[in-house]
């Protein structure tokens, strides 16, 4: 008892606040923030869930009596339960950005949810791109559906598929598929500029 009991309350009282901080980060494209700045949204994140513990043990025994029956050990449950739910729940809002658009609708910030304009650009846009390549490939275009494209605009790959070059004749831009192509990596440091065509792209397509 003692300190070892306040030790081990304390660590049941926060820890579930790292796990839900834990899940956020691992499920966003943002950089990690540095250890303190973890620590704080850790603590932040723990007071929705121990709020959520109290409103869920005070309901047990208004209906049951008694309590849970095993004390903190039912709670230390209920708050990892919690915690799995609001860490899926917050980067859900991240990755969605529902509340950000819901804060430019009542004029409180310019911002949106992603890390960069690269990630809103290819997490909000769903459709064919151009990738504008350099002189390794002659500067030609090659367009595709990206299936993944690199965290780092400077590093990483594209994973294309889908893939055609486009080619301009006399002003004419044709379209040459790939045959019987799975999937092409792109070096994200090939790539000069990228447009974004959406579904309705029209060219005159080439066998």
């Amino acid at each position: 008892m003692g300190i070892g009991s306040d030790v081990f309350q304390l660590a049941n009282y926060l820890l579930p606040g790292f796990l839900a901080a834990w899940i956020v980060h691992s499920l966003t494209s943002h950089k990690k923030p540095v250890q303190f700045e973890r620590v704080i949204h850790a603590l932040l994140l723990t007071i929705p869930i121990q709020f959520m513990v109290i409103v869920s043990h005070w309901a047990a025994v208004s209906w049951i009596g008694g309590g849970w029956g095993i004390g903190l050990k039912a709670d230390f449950v209920a708050a990892v339960f919690y915690a799995v739910f609001i860490g899926h729940l917050f980067a859900y809002l991240t990755n969605e950005g529902q509340y950000h658009e819901l804060m430019n609708r009542w004029m409180l910030t310019r911002k949106n949810s992603q890390p960069s304009e690269w990630h809103f650009a290819f997490r909000r846009i769903d459709g064919y791109v151009i990738l504008y390549l350099d002189e390794k490939f002659g500067g030609k275009m090659l367009r595709g559906w990206p299936q993944q494209f690199p965290e780092d605009p400077e590093n990483g790959y594209f994973i294309m598929n889908q893939c055609s070059w486009l080619i301009d004749e006399d002003g004419v831009v044709n379209a040459r598929n790939f045959p019987n192509e799975d999937a092409i990596l792109i070096a994200a440091s090939s790539v000069l500029m990228v447009d974004f065509i959406g579904m309705g792209e029209t060219t005159n397509e080439e066998q």
